[in-house]
């Protein structure tokens, strides 16, 4: 958790963490000058508690504003909230989260039920279990506090399977780079795998647009009934944004950029690690001939990501992939016969490419299109668990 309090008439920037002891730990970050501007000793240090949300310990007046562009490509919603930062890392592995909240949160089929104030339970028992184990979730988009920020999102609030992708982009450059500050061009270079592709403005627009929503839609995750099967989650609730931070302007490597400042591990990353349902990648396996076209684009990175998934969990989910799961993931449940043609063109494209690879303990060896008479229904993965294999 990151907190402010005024000392001898300055405001200092703490990081508090708490250890596996339950005892308090504060160190001085940064402080914020005359202007109202944080300024930061050491970007690269970031929480693992379990936060509630920024705590500001001094006085309401204060406090610096946060008011910032959500686009890095315009200037309209200017910031007065300029934070002197470092330099930013680069990733080679992308981390996956694949735990069961996460597959119902950004799956716009059932997400819906997971929109009100009181949260529902979700099963979490293991399969044969007598014993019912539930884990406790709501979700809420805060148009209001948005509104408020001078900012907005073009089609649905409710998250969606290319919001989770932005999200684990966001894990990925966390976690693995230890960058508290994240850009627009950070998150695209590892969603697409290639540090040296250029953005499009369309491109930026559609990640902004999922930025948003990550900042402003609120989580409860209540899950200290998996504490009889995993420990670590004993008295683990969370409530927080799915991405705790605000968008700021920063300098990073020189540059004066908006971007967002995360404060804390976001929720579904810090309850998936307790559980170990990450899978680390190397980045170069995305890294894939995507489409210019922005809405093509993002179509075939639905598509790879879906693909990714379904691969990384094939210890625990079943090796046949149906296309007309595929086509539904997509939008495209009512298709031309032209159009599904080309969706399981790209789906086999993107499977040759991964022929032999590791996906953290997982081989694919090869895979299969069966077929009713003529018709292609399926998919079948051929693939090899390595068991001396651990994840990094």
């Amino acid at each position: 958790m990151i907190i402010k309090r005024k000392v001898k008439g300055i405001t200092y920037i703490y990081e508090r963490t708490i250890d596996s002891e339950g005892k308090r730990h504060e160190k001085v970050i940064g402080k914020v000058d005359k202007d109202g501007n944080e300024i930061y000793y050491d970007v690269n240090g970031i929480s693992g508690g379990q936060g509630r949300g920024c705590r500001d310990e001094t006085s309401s007046d204060e406090t610096s504003s946060d008011k910032t562009s959500s686009d890095e490509t315009s200037s309209d919603k200017t910031s007065s909230d300029k934070t002197s930062s470092d330099k930013t890392s680069l990733v080679d592995k992308m981390l996956l989260d694949i735990n069961k909240i996460s597959q119902k949160a950004f799956n716009t089929d059932v997400n819906i039920a997971l929109y009100q104030d009181t949260p529902i339970k979700i099963a979490m028992e293991r399969k044969g279990s007598v014993k019912e184990i539930n884990t406790f979730v709501a979700i809420n988009f805060d148009s209001n506090g948005m509104i408020e920020e001078g900012l907005s999102i073009r089609g649905t609030e409710k998250l969606t399977q290319f919001d989770r992708i932005i999200l684990d982009a966001i894990n990925s450059l966390l976690i693995e780079g230890h960058n508290t500050y994240i850009t627009t061009n950070m998150i695209f270079h590892v969603i697409t795998g290639d540090a040296n592709r250029r953005i499009t403005p369309n491109y930026a627009q559609e990640i902004n647009n999922s930025l948003t929503k990550l900042l402003f839609t609120h989580i409860v995750i209540k899950a200290n009934e998996e504490a009889t099967m995993y420990p670590e989650l004993k008295n683990f609730e969370y409530h927080d944004t799915v991405v705790p931070g605000k968008m700021v302007k920063a300098i990073l490597n020189g540059t004066e950029v908006a971007c967002i400042q995360i404060r804390d591990i976001p929720p579904l990353y810090l309850y998936a690690s307790k559980k170990k349902q990450i899978s680390k990648i190397d980045i170069d396996l995305i890294k894939l001939p995507f489409a210019k076209e922005t809405k093509e684009s993002k179509e075939h990175m639905t598509l790879l990501y879906y693909l990714l998934r379904r691969i990384v969990a094939l210890k625990s989910i079943s090796n046949h992939i149906k296309y007309e799961t595929i086509y539904h993931e997509l939008g495209h449940d009512n298709a031309t016969k032209q159009k599904k043609l080309k969706i399981r063109k790209k789906a086999k494209e993107i499977l040759d490419t991964w022929k032999g690879s590791l996906f953290g303990d997982i081989e694919v060896i090869d895979y299969k299109e069966e077929k009713d008479g003529a018709i292609p229904y399926e998919i079948v993965i051929k693939f090899k668990i390595h068991k001396d294999r651990e994840e990094d």
